[in-house]
């Protein structure tokens, strides 16, 4: 179980060979909001803020927009 969770961690282990699955969805989430709001606005909102509700938000949206 612990490998497993290597998966999860940005400097996690050597096993699967990929990049790590939360350093896959912040990159994605950052690219989202830099091309919504501007990288000013973006890092501006992410130093302020407490953003886990914005990334939940854009989760769900991602997943009812790519999905269906």
């Amino acid at each position: 179980m612990e490998e497993e969770k290597k998966w999860f961690r940005l400097s996690g282990g050597k096993r699967y060979g990929y990049n790590r699955l939360g350093y896959l969805i912040g990159k994605e989430f950052i690219s989202d909001s830099v091309q919504k709001l501007g990288i000013n606005e973006t890092f501006i909102i992410w130093a302020k803020n407490d953003i886990r509700h914005l990334i939940n938000e854009w989760l769900i949206y991602k997943k009812y927009t790519n999905f269906n």
